[in-house]
Order: C-alpha cells, then sequence, then structure tokens
C-alpha cells in the first residue's frame, strides 16, 4: 500500500520516558503506599496503586527525563481510527441512526468517518511537536523549526487546520478522483468535520488561531510527509467518500448536529488507541495492511473489554414480586407495569408523595423500555451527593437482574464528587475483565461491578451501559465544557431517569429544559420523578418534548389530579392518567401556626419529656445553632442531635448515622423516645427518616410539603416500632407546628424580616412565604396525596400570586428578578448545537481548570480543609485518627466564601515548615483554604455544634 521508506514513517505520535510518575512499590521518602494514595486522586486504594504499578511496568526509582520509547504518527493515527470504526460495527443501532440522519448508507458512514479521525493528529507532523522528545539512535525526523512548541500559542490540534489548508493544494497531484478533490474543497461542509476531530481533546480548536506564525512551527519536510499520509488515508477509507453531499447546504445542517457524536467517538477513539495495554509501541516502519489487522483485533478487544458496545442483553421484565419481593405494586408501579411502551423514545413524567415507589416504577419502566429495544443502558441523576449515594446501593441491588452485556456483569458506575469514598463502590472495582453473569444465582445483592476505566474520571462515566450519580453530569453535556461532546455521546440510547426534579431552582430547569430537548433529538427516553410540580412547569417540558418531535398541533396539559403520570408516547401523543394512592401513603396533617422562639423550645421539651422523638428543622445553620444552644440548656446533651451542613465531612457522615440509628426506619422505641433533632434543610433532601413530631421554620409550600414527609413517614404502632404490615400508623395524628410571623392580611414591607430574618435572607420572596401561611390557614393542614396539588397551585399559579399584597411587591420583585437573572445565565451558557462542535456553539469555553457552574449561586461556597494539632504539636488533618483514608477530604467544611471563609485565621506562621510537609504529601492541599482548629479568636469548631462564629466578649 505504501513504500516502507516514507517520509511518514520518521514521526513520533507518541512517547514514554522510563517511567511516568514517581509511584514506587516501597516506602520512597518515608512515604508510605497509602501516603501515595491519599495524595493521588486518581489511585484509589493500595490494591489499586498495585494493580496499576504492575499493569504499567512502573519502577521503583526515577531513571531521568530523556524519552526512551515511541510510537509512530501514523500507527497511532490508525489505531485510534481502527477503534472508531469498530466501534460503530459493534453499536449497530446507533450506527444505523446516525447513517440514517445524516442520509447515509452505513459504508459511507464509515468511509467519512474513518478518514477524518485518521487524521486526527495531523499537527503533529509539525516539527515544533517533534521537537519536544529527543531519542537515541533513531532514524526520526530532527528538523528544527523556528519557533518551539507551545501548549498555548501552538497546540498540535489546532495546527492539524493549518496543515490541511496547506496540503489539500497539493492532494490533485496525487492521482485522487476529481469529485473527491472537489468534495474536500468544500471548505464549509470539511470544517465542521475536522473541527470535531482537532478538537479530541476535549475543546474545539480554531482554524488558523496561530495566525501567521503557523509555518514558523513547521519546516517543508513535514508537509511532505503530511500529503503522504493523507494521501494513504484516503486510498484506505474514502472509497465510499458521500462526495455528493458535500455540497448539500441541508446536509452540512445535519452535520453540523452530528459533528457532536464525531467528536464524541474521536475522543473516545484516542483513549482507547492511546492505552498500551492493547496498543504496543511500534518505533519501526512496517506494512500497513499487516499493521491495519492487527489495530483493528486490538480494538475489538478493547472495546469488548471497557463494554463499548451495543450488545447489551435485557432479560424479559415479570412482576414486582420477582424483581423487588413485593407483594403487589403500588398503584404508581402497576402503571409502570401496564403501560404501552416501545422502541421510540418516550416522556414520562411520575408525580407521586414519598413512599410511592417512584424509584421502582422507574426501574420497571427502564427495564420494559430496554427490553422493547428503545434504549440500551440508562442513567439515574439526582440533586445531591448524598441521594445519589443512597440511590446507587438501591440501584445496586437490582441492576443485574434487568441487564448484562455479552454475558458478563454491566459496569455499573457511581458519578459524583465523592465516588471513591463510597466503600461499596471501591469493593466493586474490576481492574480486568468483568465478571460473567451467575445466571443460575437469583440473589444478586452487593453483586454490583464496575470496571476501573469508567471509574478514573468522572468525564467518562456517562459512557457506562449503567450509571448512577448527580445530575450535574448529563447537566455537563448541554454546556460549554471540556468533553461536553463526550458526555451528550455517553447518553446516547440511554434513559435519563432525573429524581426531585420539583426542586430545581430556575437556573436548573432552564438548562433541564434544553437536556430533553437534546436527549431526544438523539434518540433517548426520560422519566422525571418529582413531588407536586407546578402546572406551568409540567406543561413547559411536554410543550418541548412535542416540539421536538416536529408536531405542528402542541397539546397543553390538562389535567389536575394527584399523584400522575404524564406522558408522551412514540406518536408524541400527551396523555395524563391519575393514579390511586395506598392508604398507607395517604396522610393527613394538621398544621397549627406558632410565632416565638421560645414557645417552640418549651413545645420541643414538653413532648421530648413524655418521649416523643421531635424533629426541628430550620432554614439557616445559624438558627440551627442557636435552637441546639438554647435547647441544651434545658435537656440532656446526648438526646439531642444537631445536624446541618457546616460540619466537617467525617463529623457529617457520623451525624448522618446517628441520625437515622434514632429516627431511622429500623429505629425501635429504646432509640427514639425522648430525642431530639435539630435540622436544616439537609434533613429533607437526603435522610430516610422519620419524626412523631415537627416544628418547621416557615418556607416554601413545596419545601414544606417535602419536610412533613419525614413526619409519620414509616408505618409504626403505637409504641414506636416500625411495621409495614400495619395498614395504617396507630401513633396519634400527624401534627406539623410552622414557626412563622403572626398573620397579617395586610402585611407590613418588614412582615418576614423583622423576626425571620434568616429566612428572608433563603427565601427572598416575603410573597411567596406569605401565600403559603394563607393557603395553610384556609385549608387547616396538608391532605396528601388528594390535596399537594391545590396546595402547590396556591401558592405559585398566576392566579395565586395575583393576590399577593402590595407591600411585599418589592421584595418579589427582587426575586423575580434573580429568577430571571437565572433563567439568562443558563441561556446565555447553553450550547448552540445548531452551530455544530466548534468554537462558535459556547459564549465561552471553559477547560478543566475552569469548571463551568452547573447549580446557581450569587454566593461562592467553598471548601475549607480543617487542621489540627497533635498531642505532640504535630499539623495534621481534623480526620487523622478518626477516618481510616481520604483524610484530606474528610476534613474539609463547606462554607460560604464571603461571610465566612474569608474571615478565617490564616495557619499561625510557626507552624509554616510542618504546612509546607504536607504540600509535599499532599500537593492539592496547596490549592485549598485551609483552617487550624483552635487557632482563630473569633472561630471555633466543636464534633457536635460543627463550625461556629463565636460571641463578641
Amino acid at each position: 500500500m505504501t513504500d516502507l521508506n516514507s517520509l511518514m514513517f520518521k514521526y513520533w505520535g507518541k512517547a514514554r520516558k522510563p517511567l511516568e510518575i514517581d509511584y514506587c512499590m516501597s516506602e520512597i521518602n518515608g512515604e508510605s503506599l497509602q501516603d501515595i494514595v491519599e495524595r493521588h486522586p486518581g489511585v484509589n486504594s493500595v490494591d489499586h496503586l498495585k494493580a496499576l504499578a504492575s499493569k504499567k511496568g512502573w519502577q521503583i526509582a526515577r531513571q531521568g527525563e530523556t524519552f526512551h520509547r515511541y510510537h509512530l504518527l501514523v500507527f497511532h493515527s490508525l489505531d485510534v481510527a481502527a477503534v472508531a470504526l469498530t466501534y460503530l460495527d459493534l453499536n449497530k443501532q446507533f450506527t444505523q441512526d446516525l447513517a440514517e440522519f445524516l442520509g447515509l448508507t452505513i459504508p459511507q458512514l464509515k468511509s467519512l468517518v474513518g478518514f477524518f479521525v485518521a487524521i486526527h493528529d495531523l499537527g503533529k507532523f509539525a516539527s515544533a511537536f517533534q521537537n519536544l522528545a529527543e531519542f537515541y539512535d533513531s532514524n526520526l525526523s530532527q528538523g528544527k523549526s523556528k519557533e518551539p512548541y507551545s501548549a498555548k500559542d501552538a497546540r498540535h490540534d489546532g495546527l492539524g487546520h493549518h496543515f490541511w489548508k496547506m496540503c489539500l493544494k497539493q492532494l490533485k497531484e496525487n492521482n485522487i478522483s476529481a469529485a473527491l478533490h472537489e468534495a474536500l474543497k468544500k471548505l464549509g461542509t470539511v470544517r465542521i468535520i475536522l473541527n470535531a476531530v482537532f478538537g479530541h481533546h476535549g475543546d474545539p480548536v480554531v482554524a488558523g488561531e496561530f495566525g501567521r506564525k503557523d509555518k514558523d512551527y513547521c519546516i517543508d519536510e513535514n508537509y511532505c510527509a503530511c500529503i503522504e499520509f493523507i494521501q494513504l488515508s484516503l486510498e484506505m477509507f474514502a472509497s465510499n467518500f458521500p462526495v455528493e453531499k458535500f455540497a448539500d447546504t441541508l446536509w452540512r445542517k445535519h452535520l453540523r448536529y452530528a459533528s457532536w457524536h464525531i467528536n464524541g467517538i474521536c475522543i473516545l477513539a484516542d483513549w482507547l488507541g492511546s492505552d498500551t495495554e492493547y496498543f504496543a509501541y511500534q518505533s519501526q516502519s512496517m506494512a500497513i495492511d499487516a499493521y491495519w489487522q492487527k489495530a483493528l483485533k486490538k480494538s475489538h478487544n478493547a472495546l469488548l473489554d471497557r463494554q463499548l458496545t451495543g450488545n447489551v442483553e435485557v432479560s424479559p421484565y415479570d412482576s414486582v414480586k420477582k424483581h423487588f419481593g413485593f407483594d403487589t405494586p403500588t398503584p404508581l408501579q402497576a402503571f409502570a407495569e401496564q403501560v404501552p411502551v416501545g422502541s421510540s423514545p418516550q416522556l414520562f413524567i411520575l408525580e407521586d408523595v414519598t413512599g410511592a415507589g417512584k424509584t421502582e416504577a422507574a426501574l420497571i419502566l427502564i427495564h420494559r423500555l430496554m427490553y422493547a429495544g428503545a434504549a440500551d443502558g440508562f442513567y439515574f441523576g439526582l440533586p445531591t451527593m448524598a441521594t445519589s449515594s443512597a440511590m446507587y446501593h438501591r440501584i445496586a441491588k437490582h441492576y443485574l437482574q434487568m441487564m448484562s452485556i455479552d454475558g458478563k456483569k454491566a459496569s455499573l458506575v457511581l458519578a459524583q464528587g465523592a465516588s471513591m469514598m463510597e466503600e461499596a463502590y471501591q469493593d466493586s472495582l474490576i481492574y480486568n475483565q468483568l465478571p460473567d453473569i451467575e445466571y443460575g444465582n437469583s440473589d444478586s445483592t452487593a453483586s454490583q461491578a464496575c470496571h476501573v476505566w469508567y471509574a478514573d474520571s468522572k468525564k467518562k462515566a456517562l459512557l457506562a451501559k449503567a450509571g448512577v450519580g448527580t445530575i450535574d453530569q448529563p447537566l455537563l453535556s448541554i454546556l460549554p465544557s471540556k468533553h461536553s461532546a463526550l458526555r451528550v455521546h455517553g447518553l446516547v440510547r440511554k434513559i435519563l431517569v432525573l429524581d426531585e426534579v420539583h426542586a430545581a431552582d430556575q437556573y436548573m430547569f432552564t438548562m433541564l429544559e434544553d437536556l430533553l430537548r437534546v436527549h431526544l433529538r438523539f434518540g433517548g427516553s426520560v422519566i422525571l420523578l418529582t413531588a407536586t410540580l407546578p402546572h406551568e412547569r409540567r406543561n413547559r417540558l411536554c410543550n418541548i418534548w412535542q416540539e421536538e418531535l416536529g408536531l405542528e398541533h402542541v397539546e397543553n396539559i390538562q389535567n389536575s389530579e394527584f399523584p400522575l403520570v404524564t406522558g408522551i408516547d412514540q406518536q408524541g401523543k400527551l396523555k395524563e392518567q391519575p393514579v390511586g394512592s395506598l392508604s398507607r401513603n395517604q396522610k393527613s396533617v394538621r398544621v397549627d401556626f406558632i410565632h416565638s422562639e421560645q414557645d417552640c423550645i418549651d413545645e420541643i421539651l414538653k413532648r421530648a419529656k413524655r418521649g416523643e422523638a421531635v424533629v426541628w428543622i430550620r432554614n439557616t445553620v445559624t438558627d440551627a445553632q442557636n435552637a441546639y444552644a438554647l435547647l441544651a440548656e434545658h435537656y440532656p446533651q446526648e438526646h439531642i442531635i444537631l445536624f446541618h451542613s457546616r460540619f466537617a465531612l467525617y463529623d457529617r457522615k457520623q451525624k448522618e448515622k446517628q441520625v437515622l440509628s434514632k429516627f431511622g426506619k429500623e429505629s425501635g422505641p429504646e432509640q427514639r423516645a425522648g430525642k431530639i433533632l435539630v435540622s436544616t434543610q439537609v434533613f429533607q433532601e437526603s435522610i430516610d427518616a422519620d419524626s412523631d413530631f415537627m416544628i418547621s421554620d416557615i418556607c416554601p409550600i413545596d419545601d414544606l410539603i417535602q419536610r412533613a414527609g419525614r413526619l409519620k413517614r414509616h408505618i409504626r404502632d403505637a409504641n414506636g416500632n416500625y411495621n409495614d404490615k400495619l395498614k395504617e400508623d396507630e401513633r396519634p395524628p400527624a401534627l406539623l407546628k410552622v414557626f412563622c410571623p403572626e398573620w397579617q392580611n395586610e402585611p407590613e414591607t418588614d412582615w418576614l424580616h423583622k423576626g425571620h430574618s434568616g429566612t428572608a435572607a433563603v427565601y427572598r420572596s416575603s410573597a411567596i412565604i406569605w401565600l403559603t401561611q394563607k393557603v395553610l390557614r384556609e385549608k387547616g393542614g396538608m391532605y396528601l396525596p388528594e390535596k399537594a396539588r391545590d396546595l402547590v397551585e396556591g401558592v405559585y399559579s398566576q392566579m395565586a400570586l395575583n393576590t399577593r399584597p402590595s407591600n411585599l411587591d418589592c421584595h418579589h420583585s427582587e426575586y423575580r428578578a434573580r429568577e430571571q437573572t437565572m433563567e439568562n445565565t443558563a441561556k446565555q451558557l447553553k450550547l448552540e448545537w445548531d452551530k455544530g462542535y466548534s468554537r462558535e456553539a459556547g459564549k465561552v469555553w471553559l477547560g478543566e481548570e475552569l469548571e463551568i457552574n452547573t447549580r446557581y449561586s450569587d454566593r461562592v461556597n467553598i471548601q475549607v480543609v480543617m487542621l489540627k494539632l497533635t498531642e505532640g504539636e504535630e499539623l495534621t488533618f481534623y480526620a487523622d485518627g478518626l477516618a481510616k483514608k481520604h483524610l484530606l477530604q474528610h476534613s474539609e467544611i463547606r462554607v460560604d466564601e464571603e461571610s465566612i471563609a474569608k474571615k478565617l485565621a490564616p495557619v499561625p506562621k510557626e507552624y509554616s515548615e510542618q504546612l509546607e510537609s504536607l504540600f509535599e504529601r499532599y500537593p492539592s492541599l496547596k490549592y485549598k483554604r485551609f483552617w487550624l482548629q483552635g487557632s482563630d479568636e473569633n472561630y471555633l469548631y466543636e464534633d457536635s455544634k460543627g463550625l461556629i462564629q463565636k460571641e463578641s466578649p
């Protein structure tokens, strides 16, 4: 196919030093293996370190900085092309869908992808790049460029555009067909694909961004070698090139949308094609045909081992009895079992109260949709790391009953910032080949597995066929963040399940709208789990789905019942189906109002002394800390728990365990009796617990309903023993007391701020708080689930908002302005998909060092690492001696930057040397805020109270 003495064989594409990083298999400079694990986030355990060292052949000591091994550029390029084409072969449905979208045959699509992915590293032919490495006894090109290589001013991915422009002029002389040459001259079309492949490092590059200096990084020989390689790639891949499409402006529009997936495939192919576990370095020229066949075989093995195929085997759905162990399904679960599903994308919005079995209903729908051929996998997105961790454990017990991949366990990934701190997840990591499914074993509990390849970076997580994590990962796919296109591609043919949608603010909801559009456009189904969703939002989500399906007439929602399933079927038909409610999920909560903090204290003490389990939910950490201090003056401190977000992570985990032991489902009279919990919103967000009696600071009605869901949440007998066999709770009727201002029909402007400044700071609209109190006064309580919709619409509907008092308009206007700012900010950040994968598609592209926000906040929260002194006056992490591993992470406290972090005292100078020693062991500590416990005149930390501002003398 080509001369073995061709110039292109004199260019390297990958190179390696004798030792890439300073891991070792014994102690170095006093460091133990555990020390090395702690300071390298990508290493999860000592076993992981040993496995990596064995796999990579790492030595005990460095051998200098000289590059000793290299891989020829032509072979690396073919490795990546082989992975991309094999990926298309192994993901047949996606390949068929993409080909149909582009109006191509599959051979034409493969020809297009094969050629352009092969030239993804064209810029590496530049001498500036080649000069980065020095090799002894090699015949590689040694020409020196005028300008040195610069990752900032002349990256190889950007130089690719320069080489293409310069080499295209000379291709005609090399005997390519006139039609092919004419197609490649259509720069408006070609650049769409070049942007996708040259941007294989995760962010788009710009043609000509280095201006006239491009040539200064190259010598004449570079262009000759580059032309040889382009010619070779055309010979290998261009036999079915869709030349007639390149002048078609409509096709160009479709190509822009497809370019996001081409980029995702190219990133993935470059990663796998660079993995020396499969693609050993080839430093000598060899016959291209022979090498290509080897590359295809290696690609097949790499993709199968990583489970990056469409070969998902789905078992038929049976029943809740078989899959979950329930005797009978809840009404919502029965709906999920019976609703017609098909092989096309569908939308489901499941609205029901806590305890109605929404998660199991979603799993039933996932199971049936996958079996029907609508998807090859799923991702559960939740609002917090705590809720995603809890969901991970639930999914882990079930997902292997649904699916396997090529007869092996499917990888279940946990995609969130603290995933490596979840022991069950760490224990599930597999470093080699995933185990076979044990078909004879019906008990799949604790048998989840995940290939470590998915776990070493969150940006890979969505590629796994089964995933649980925070909503941030899918949201990053629609923002101009690094590797966004890889995330978009990872969601292809997946069912996206988003939980607690009612909790989304306007910023997140605006992004959620775009996520739905994109996910449907690329063939995905969506299941939204929520408590009562305001009419306007539910209607908006349904309209978006119908608009994206291209329906001429968009239907608006009509049904206001609750619980309710709203769905859009394969034909785009809107359907609203009320579902019943089990008697155990029907709750009548009487609501009374209480207006002084002392009355709250007295009520709590009275009920705790007679043996009730009592919860007081405050709206701010400071208010919670003050309430705890007041209660501790009159009640044994060991019977009071304070739970909020301003604890070090280790203590917060201990607090959560303590809350569950006293207020959790399995707690009995001996654990619960007389216990008091003072908490903030964290109690309503992530804890499966319940109380006998509750006081809550007033808050918007939807949040208050969530809080009331933790009041007599579990079925108990009269003594407080959990018993799910009972038809209804035997404790006295539920009573919620709401701590709020005295009612005023015509409130003064400072009605809320005067006595509830913390509440006013958290919930900006006094009008919404007033309407919440108004609707509760009118209804006399919460009658759930049948009256939940009335409560929510009584606050958020336009009709209700029109009744707000004029004196509160100033605060409501500020609230609405903030909501509008959220919406506008989200719209400005969102990608413009119709511009294709390019710089123009995003206002500002942020790299990995500047992570784009998926959450809106006009305050900046940061992690502060808390340090302490040992008895020997040695500086160490707060969690040292408490946690077994992840000492740095377990010592972090999340606080507001302006109001707290900037006011914390610096570590005293006498500990500077010890601090430098910590920096050496934990390099990431240099880039964090840190604080020494006990050294600050203004702040103190106690494991029972968290971080507290000292009272002024």
